[in-house]
C-alpha cells in the first residue's frame, strides 16, 4: 500500500499518523526522502498530529536526512521541527533555503564553529542568531568563531544580548576593530559608561573611545574612568582635544557646567598638580570656575 492510500485510510477510519509508518516507508525506500514521502508529510493533518509526536534517538538517520531536505514546504518544515530528538552541532544544511535555516537556527543547531562558519558563507546575518541563543558558549571560545567589522556590530547593537554580555565580549574584542570604526568604537564607549566599569585598554584604544563618544559629557566621563590609568602628559592629550576642555591648559579662569562628571575630573586633576584650582562661580552659581596653572 503506497502511503497516499495509507493516508486515505488513516482519514477513513480515524487512525492517527504515526512516525512508525513515516520510518518504515524511509527504510524500504533506501533511506531516501523521497516525492511521495514529502507527499505525504505534506497532508495537514498528517504533519500536524506528527508535530505533536517526538521522534526517538534510534531515528538519528531520518532526522538527518528530512532535517535538509528542501523539497518539504517551509510551514510543514517547521512543524516537523517540533518532533526532532537531537539538537545538530554539525549538519550539512547549505541547500535549504534561508526561511527553513531561520526556523533551524532558532530550533535546532547548536553553537559550534561548523554551524556558525556554514551559516556566515551562506546565509547572512544568520550566524548572529546563533550565537543570540547560547552567548555563553560564544564568549567560552571567541577565538573558534571568525567575526569582521560587520559581525561586531550586530552583535554590539542586538536587542537579544545582554548589557552584562556586550561588557563580556568587548572585553575580549581585538582593540583593532575599536580603532578601525568609528561605530564600533561609539557603541564600545556607550556600553562601558553604561556599565561604569572600564576595560583594560591600550592608550590609543581609550583615545578612540574618548574621540567617538557622542556627547562632551560621555568624553569626560570616559576621562574619569580611565583617569588612573593615564599619566598627565596623557590626560593633558585627551581633554585638549575635548571641546571647551582645551582651555584647561591655558593661561586664564576657563568656567564648565557645574556637575558631577566636572567635579570629579577638576578634582582629579587638582590631584594631579594640572589645574591650581576649580571653585563655584561667584557670576553665575550653575558653573564651576578653573584656575589653571598658566
Amino acid at each position: 500500500m503506497n502511503l497516499k492510500s495509507k493516508h486515505n485510510l488513516l482519514i477513513n477510519n480515524k487512525v492517527t499518523p504515526k512516525w512508525n509508518n513515516v520510518i518504515d516507508y524511509y527504510t524500504v525506500s533506501e533511506n531516501t526522502i523521497n516525492e511521495n514521502l514529502i507527499e505525504f508529510l505534506e497532508f495537514e493533518d498528517v504533519n500536524g498530529e506528527l508535530s505533536k509526536i517526538k521522534l526517538s534517538k534510534e531515528n538519528e538517520d531520518f532526522e538527518g536526512s528530512v532535517l535538509v531536505c528542501n523539497g518539504i514546504t517551509d510551514e510543514t518544515y517547521r512543524k516537523i521541527l517540533n518532533s526532532i530528538y537531537f539538537r545538530y552541532n554539525k549538519l550539512e544544511f547549505e541547500n535549504l533555503n534561508e526561511d527553513k535555516v531561520v526556523d533551524l537556527s532558532n530550533k535546532i543547531l547548536t553553537t559550534t564553529k561548523s554551524n556558525y562558519d556554514l551559516l556566515r558563507e551562506h546565509f547572512p546575518n544568520n550566524h548572529i542568531t546563533l550565537i543570540e541563543r547560547d552567548f555563553k558558549r560564544f564568549i567560552e571560545k571567541t577565538s573558534d568563531f571568525k567575526t569582521d567589522e560587520d559581525d561586531v556590530l550586530l552583535l554590539l547593537k542586538s536587542e537579544k544580548i545582554s548589557i552584562d554580555n556586550k561588557f563580556a565580549y568587548i572585553a575580549k574584542l581585538d582593540q583593532q576593530f575599536i580603532l578601525d570604526s568609528k561605530e564600533i568604537s561609539k557603541i564600545v564607549g556607550d556600553i562601558i559608561l553604561r556599565k561604569s566599569l572600564k576595560v583594560e585598554f591600550e592608550y590609543n584604544t581609550i583615545e578612540s573611545l574618548v574621540k567617538n563618544a557622542v556627547s562632551i559629557e560621555n568624553k569626560v566621563r570616559l576621562v574619569n574612568l580611565y583617569i588612573n590609568n593615564l599619566d598627565n602628559s596623557s590626560l593633558e592629550s585627551l581633554l585638549k582635544n575635548i571641546f571647551k576642555y582645551n582651555k584647561l591648559f591655558e593661561k586664564g579662569k576657563p568656567t564648565y557646567v557645574k556637575s558631577e562628571y566636572n567635579d570629579i575630573l577638576f578634582r582629579k586633576l587638582k590631584s594631579k598638580n594640572l589645574i591650581k584650582n576649580y571653585y563655584d562661580d561667584k557670576w553665575n552659581d550653575s558653573n564651576f570656575r578653573v584656575t589653571t596653572k598658566y
